[in-house]
């Protein structure tokens, strides 16, 4: 039906604008811009098994090699591939791509078929269904598959499992990682494909095509109620990139894929047991055991195993880099950025963006796929806390003023509910705007005889300046229609408490005496930045100055 090596079905869109289907091999090629799947967690998929491909078959061996072959060859890579392609077959009575080595749909195990829409990951799964509870979502979007997008799908569903429950396994990487991926510019854009491609596949050797390296061409090692885990080898190997913990096979009709069985306790990856010591004796603690050169991963205390990190639900601001794009804080000699951003240093000074993508799960239900490009952030070792402390001062400051602009609204009947979910949206903006700025303030900071303090002190002030220019944008209208004195009314046939004027002209106040250090949003931004947090008296006497 389809093979995954020979074949041409990989959509991709050229630097031209036009669009083309390729066979991996081709993806060597210097006019490709990037995979054109209908959906961007495709797309970052693709970018992952062509990734994988790539350190299957032709890996570089090292720094040096790296540089060697930066060029594009094409009747190279191919070559490289071939051999593997009897391994990449979809469906067939041999080993099939990416599922299960046992037939698991003869009839007599009895697995009742899904449908293939299930394949994707915000398709509702069988809890959903069965409690009509896929509002958003809904069930059976998709019908039958072509072979190329069912592949796809299929590759995406098993590189981003989620473990729904202890029967149901989680990725190598947990539920929901997040993929970080360097991207070459050239021209002051993207360069291309295969330079995104080239600089993120590991160093290695390449694979034995005889060899049973890739999951699907043997039996599975089921976990089943034990827990039995693979554990990791202490290297990248081919089941890196081409892991397999759900157990499942496509099913066919006419051409097409309609749907797949999944049988219970698939591989259970890298949740092996690890000595840490926490308080007195020594316990047991569970690491993230395989560790994937595409995702980063952070301790959440320097006793405890490196853990990946999670996508997180929304948009990627730069309240999320330490860790990702840069160092985390505190930790410096540990750097827990993904190993393909870490080398980069390595192989070449060219220019890059990060590619930031992932699933943000709330627990086992996808809650938003992120998808962001993050610029070149490079912060010298001496300078890593300062920049991790302008980070963190952002934080409480957006807190702030998310705060401050709740307490100038109506209070409806359900308070904490209300106040819970409102003006989210306007801290979100507040993060986004400030960006540009903490992008300049680290370029002051990084630069020769750079003045750390005074850096965090406009810092403060760029902060200060947003904050304060949203905080009008939503309060003067309010301002303008407040009573002297909170008043009750009936809105819309409910029962509201209107703010009075006064309600509003405190909170501004102590909005702006949060760049005072006042209150515990601005002792905590201070306390980031390095300032010295005032004395309560000192700021009660700048109160009554201004």
């Amino acid at each position: 039906m389809l093979n995954l090596i020979s074949d041409a079905w990989i959509p991709v869109r050229r630097k031209d604008g036009r669009r083309a289907v390729i066979a991996p091999w081709q993806v060597a090629d210097d006019a490709l811009a990037f995979p054109d799947w209908p959906r961007p967690d495709l797309n970052i998929a693709c970018l992952e098994l062509l990734i994988g491909l790539v350190y299957l078959a032709d890996p570089p061996r090292d720094a040096e090699d790296w540089q060697d072959r930066q060029r594009p060859d094409p009747d190279r890579l191919r070559e490289r591939l071939e051999p593997f392609a009897p391994a990449f077959e979809l469906m067939g009575d041999g080993p099939r791509f990416m599922q299960d080595f046992e037939k698991l749909e003869e009839p007599s195990l009895g697995l009742a078929p899904v449908p293939a829409s299930r394949l994707f990951i915000d398709s509702g799964g069988e809890n959903t269904e069965r409690n009509n509870a896929d509002l958003f979502v809904k069930r059976d979007r998709y019908g039958a598959l072509d072979p190329a997008t069912a592949a796809m799908a299929l590759f995406t569903a098993q590189i981003y499992a989620y473990a729904d429950s202890s029967k149901h396994k989680a990725s190598l990487r947990g539920n929901g990682p997040l993929v970080t991926l360097v991207e070459p510019l050239e021209h002051g854009g993207p360069a291309g494909l295969w330079p995104l491609v080239w600089a993120n596949v590991p160093d290695g050797t390449p694979a034995d095509p005889n060899a049973r390296d890739l999951p699907w061409l043997r039996l599975t090692v089921v976990s089943g109620e034990g827990g039995r885990t693979v554990p990791w080898p202490g290297r990248h190997v081919p089941e890196t990139f081409f892991s397999m913990p759900w157990r499942m096979r496509l099913i066919a009709e006419h051409g097409l894929i309609t749907g797949f069985v999944r049988k219970d306790f698939g591989t259970h990856y890298g949740t092996e047991d690890v000595e840490a010591t926490k308080g007195k004796g020594e316990k047991k603690k569970k690491g993230a055991g395989w560790l994937h050169p595409l995702t980063p991963y952070r301790r959440n205390k320097p006793t405890e195993p490196l853990l990946p990190v999670k996508a997180p639900s929304g948009t990627f601001f730069f309240t999320n880099w330490l860790g990702t794009v840069i160092k985390h804080a505190g930790n410096a000699a540990e750097d827990g950025r993904a190993e393909c951003l870490r080398r980069r240093s390595e192989r070449t000074e060219q220019a890059f963006d990060m590619v930031v993508a992932g699933w943000a799960m709330d627990k086992a239900k996808p809650a938003d796929f992120v998808f962001a490009r993050v610029p070149d952030i490079r912060v010298d070792d001496d300078r890593v806390e300062a920049v991790a402390g302008m980070i963190k001062a952002a934080i409480p400051v957006g807190d702030a003023l998310r705060e401050e602009l709740v307490a100038c609204l109506p209070i409806p009947q359900k308070k904490k509910a209300y106040e819970s979910n409102s003006l989210n949206t306007i801290r979100d903006r507040f993060f986004h705007q400030a960006q540009a700025r903490l992008e300049d303030r680290i370029a002051q900071l990084t630069a020769v005889n750079a003045d750390p303090q005074a850096v965090a002190q406009g810092w403060l002030a760029d902060l200060q300046r947003i904050a304060l220019e949203l905080f009008k944008e939503v309060a003067e209208p309010l301002l303008a229609e407040a009573r002297i004195a909170p008043a009750l009314v009936m809105r819309d046939g409910k029962q509201q408490r209107i703010r009075g004027a006064g309600d509003i002209v405190a909170a501004w106040r102590r909005l702006e005496n949060t760049f005072r250090g006042d209150g515990d949003n601005g002792r905590k931004a201070f306390m980031a930045l390095g300032l010295q947090v005032p004395e309560q008296g000192q700021v009660k006497k700048r109160r009554k100055s201004a």
